[in-house]
């Protein structure tokens, strides 16, 4: 049953021809999308469907294009029906997608059934562009997020058109269309930032309920060493530096970077501060007129909230650190192990270590440098798609929604969502949500510990370097480079622990052994897998364990690329922990699959180097003959 095409794609047909129905939709508005060699995805054909079949059911159809006389070749394709895919929704952790326009461009029972099916899956936020789904959306109680294109990337600030005395100056006097002058905003010059700021955000805001946050690109690298060299910023610049506001003028604009480099640096990066902080100031302001709670939260490269981020002259003209202490909502993008889609798969063994390197080393500096009471929510930016042709795995996308879980961030919106997927990333989130879900108590109200060690006992390969370059990264790669494909968080809750264990190997499931300390003597523990509703039992089938076996440790299973989450708690009466596996059982089947698990490893490519694919194709110039 077809309910219903994204708005502007009309359906002007419909007729029953025995057995099928044929549906006649107005593509037009796609059409510009359509290339010789592929096809636009952020401009693709949305079409909702729905069924009463039983999940199994194939059935075939056929489509076609017609354009003026035109019409191509027909097509078939399968349309199997999927099992109903549900997750729990978490309490604490905010979990959700980047939806883009054309995926929500819907109406009536069509944009219901979507808007059901998303909040199934136990997702609780969402950023998404105004309209009614996002009204629906609202009214499901859902997070939302919304990112205006006049509020992005630092000094991509306030709507059009600007005036020319607002405009971005660069060094020879010429003014950037698209950027305003930050201290414009940071000292809400009139009319323009009533007029072209506060008044569209209030709109949005306040008027049409159209967002519960503004979350916003922030990658104002467009602008690195270029400005603003107004009379605005120069006085700044006099007063900032604490220099003689002659000497500032006879070095303005023509040399003032190369005497006050560092000086310079650091005063637009205090710029950047200042702007930020007026924008939450102003959002924050607005969001009391309606008594909610709304905030600014930029969107910034995960490298500038680790310790690694002053050695950037780009991140300390943006100097995160500078503000983060004074919003309460902060995004960070990266690292994003993605595919080309275009090309063939490109390997790296532990691609998504990377992210658990960054969002570890990430969450620790913020602590470090942040009291608590003044600590940002932290919210992270696991790849999804973007530039088109730029993809990822189900299975990368949860391991990395569950990397921030682990590591106590505080949120997680997939970037971005869904372009084509199929049902393998739907059901990838539910399941992460789930588990999310589960655990979310032990690991924000827990305190964390390490008082656990974990032995691999079937082979492990080592993460294949390249790991430590992924894209949009910056790793502390001394810190890093002998990290293993297997780790662990510990959480303790009560006379509860948690272990969270993580196998980056996309391509083998691990046999280890976890050896647990810290256990009280004389007392009987359970340790059990709460998703998968088992228990761990000694030999002779007993689940009550004790620490000498504890410490010993005990054989347990993680599937390739996957986490597993277990539980350690005292014995009590009256409780159902699962099935009992006897250690025996879990040996068992280890050998069963040693075999598979050992030619998993020995077919791993032994890398040393990152491939630079690029480039070795470039080195041929000229090839000749055969």
């Amino acid at each position: 049953e077809l309910l219903g095409v994204a708005e502007g794609r009309k359906l002007i047909g419909k007729e029953a021809m025995g057995d099928v129905i044929r549906y006649a939709i107005d593509a037009t508005p796609t059409k510009r999308s359509i290339k010789a060699k592929g096809y636009n995805v952020f401009q693709a054909l949305v079409l909702t469907l729905r069924t009463a079949e039983v999940p199994g059911t194939r059935s075939a159809a056929t489509y076609w294009l017609t354009n003026d006389a035109y019409t191509s070749p027909k097509r078939s394709l399968t349309l199997a029906v999927i099992p109903r895919i549900e997750g729990d929704r978490p309490r604490r952790f905010e979990t959700g997608v980047h939806f883009t326009a054309n995926c929500i461009a819907l109406s009536g029972e069509a944009l219901d059934e979507y808007a059901r099916f998303y909040a199934e899956t136990g997702c609780n936020a969402a950023m998404i562009y105004p309209g009614a789904f996002s009204q629906r959306l609202r009214q499901m109680k859902i997070v939302r997020y919304h990112q205006p294109g006049w509020l992005v990337n630092g000094c991509m600030i306030g709507t059009g058109p600007r005036p020319d005395n607002v405009k971005f100056q660069l060094k020879d006097g010429k003014k950037m269309n698209n950027g305003v002058c930050p201290a414009v905003i940071y000292q809400r010059e009139q009319p323009y930032f009533d007029e072209h700021l506060q008044a569209p955000l209030r709109k949005i805001l306040v008027e049409d309920r159209e967002t519960d946050h503004f979350l916003c690109n922030w990658e104002p690298f467009m602008f690195d060493f270029k400005g603003c060299f107004c009379d605005r910023c120069r006085a700044d610049f006099a007063t900032y530096a604490k220099i003689d506001p002659g000497k500032v003028a006879a070095v303005w604009p023509d040399r003032v970077v190369e005497e006050y480099r560092d000086t310079w640096i650091d005063f637009r990066g205090w710029q950047n501060a200042q702007l930020v902080k007026t924008i939450e100031q102003t959002v924050k302001a607005l969001g009391r007129e309606i008594g909610r709670d709304a905030h600014f939260a930029p969107e910034v490269h995960i490298k500038s909230i680790t310790q690694l981020w002053k050695d950037s002259a780009s991140l300390r003209q943006y100097a995160t650190m500078a503000y983060a202490d004074k919003i309460p909502l902060l995004n960070a993008w990266g690292p994003y192990p993605w595919q080309t889609v275009m090309r063939p798969y490109n390997y790296v063994r532990g691609y998504n270590l990377s992210t658990h390197c960054l969002t570890r080393d990430s969450v620790d500096y913020v602590r470090a440098q942040i009291p608590e009471g003044r600590r940002p929510r932290l919210l992270g930016f696991p790849h999804g798609l973007q530039g088109n042709l730029w993809t990822t795995e189900p299975e990368s996308m949860a391991m990395d929604i569950l990397s921030y879980f682990v590591h106590q961030w505080d949120g997680a919106i997939v970037y971005a969502f869904p372009k084509g997927y199929d049902a393998r990333y739907w059901a990838a989130l539910a399941r992460a949500n789930v588990a999310i879900a589960a655990f979310e108590e032990m690991v924000f109200s827990g305190t964390a510990q390490s008082k656990h060690k974990l032995e691999a006992v079937t082979p492990m390969p080592a993460p294949a370097p390249a790991f430590l370059n992924a894209p949009c990264g910056g790793i502390d790669v001394p810190k890093w480079r002998d990290a293993g494909l297997i780790q662990s968080t510990e959480y303790r809750s009560g006379e509860s622990r948690l272990f969270a264990v993580a196998n980056y190997w996309q391509r083998g499931e691990s046999f280890f052994r976890l050896r647990i300390k810290g256990v009280p003597l004389g007392r009987k523990f359970v340790l059990r897998e709460p998703l998968s509703g088992r228990c761990f039992a000694d030999a002779e089938g007993n689940f009550g364990l004790t620490s000498g076996p504890l410490r010993e440790g005990v054989l347990l299973h993680v599937g390739a690329q996957r986490f597993g989450f277990f539980v350690l708690e005292p014995v009590g009466s009256g409780h159902d922990y699962g099935v009992p596996v006897s250690s025996g059982a879990v040996a068992a089947v280890m050998e069963a699959r040693r075999t598979a698990i050992q030619a998993a490893y020995d077919a791993e490519p032994v890398t040393s180097r990152p491939v630079d694919y690029e480039g070795e194709l470039k080195a041929f110039k000229r090839v000749k003959a055969a």
